[in-house]
């Protein structure tokens, strides 16, 4: 007669490898959560990075075919008064910016640039000066000239870091 072997798995057994699966399964999740804060810190970093150049952009163009000739500002608004020439087709822009809901936009000439959440934007000022300080003397000193700067101050609550970033944009008047 032959004898059945009927043992199964002890109860030992069965926790014990409950346990180890259940360790495996949360030093996944940890890696998960750690890999999707990166790509949401990664994604807020370009984003900001795209709107701050799209709006260089633009500043600049202006900066670079307009003669700058007065400047008005109330509290959030700039408006830029420009001599129309060969180069300038236009004689004024308006230049604002706003937080909502901690959502920053500036707005230039009707086109928004909206940044992503936990930017705020610090300063916003025009600073009109009669000569450029340049380390490397890029700047011709006899030009009176008008310097736009926008910082922008960006949190990442998820890491605990920050970022700071700075337009300047410099006017010929």
């Amino acid at each position: 007669m032959k004898i059945k072997n009927n043992r199964g798995f002890t109860i030992v057994e069965l926790l014990t490898s409950f346990s180890l699966a259940s360790v495996v399964m949360i030093l996944l999740f940890n890696i998960l959560l750690a890999i999707k804060e990166d790509y949401i810190q990664d994604k807020t970093e370009v984003e900001l990075a795209s709107q701050i150049a799209l709006l260089a952009n633009t500043l600049n163009e202006d900066a670079g075919n307009c003669t700058l000739s007065s400047t008005t500002s109330n509290t959030k608004v700039y408006t830029l008064k420009f001599t129309p020439s060969s180069t300038c087709d236009v004689s004024q822009k308006q230049l604002s910016y706003s937080e909502s809901n901690g959502i920053s936009t500036i707005t230039y000439d009707g086109e928004k640039f909206v940044f992503p959440d936990g930017v705020s934007i610090q300063s916003f000022k025009l600073l009109e000066r009669n000569t450029v300080t340049s380390s490397d003397n890029t700047y011709n000193n006899s030009i009176p000239y008008t310097v736009l700067e926008i910082s922008f101050h960006a949190e990442f609550p998820i890491s605990g870091t920050s970022k700071d970033e700075t337009i300047k944009v410099i006017y010929k008047k």
